[in-house]
């Protein structure tokens, strides 16, 4: 109720995350106080641990403090290597 109250009665937040190569953050200019930011990056981190590393993932955070839910919208980026060794064969 105090984050509510302290927000002029809004009770719906967005939080838009992005990151890669090992740094990562929220929009920072949003005009939430620090506490709704915490529950956004733990939100993160406990979903999606790791999401600012190599090529990183983006999303949205919403927090609803009437109904008490959190939803992530999350993609994740990643690169992908195949190898593969042609040992020996023989031209006929």
């Amino acid at each position: 109720q105090k984050l509510i109250e302290e927000h002029g009665g809004e009770t719906q937040f967005e939080f838009p995350y992005n990151g890669y190569g090992d740094s990562g953050e929220i929009d920072s200019n949003l005009p939430y106080n620090d506490d709704l930011l915490n529950i956004a990056y733990e939100m993160i981190d406990l979903y999606h641990g790791g999401w600012e590393n190599n090529e990183g993932a983006d999303g949205t955070v919403l927090i609803n403090l009437e109904t008490k839910d959190v939803s992530i919208y999350h993609t994740q980026y990643y690169e992908e290597t195949e190898y593969q060794e042609i040992d020996e064969f023989q031209i006929v």
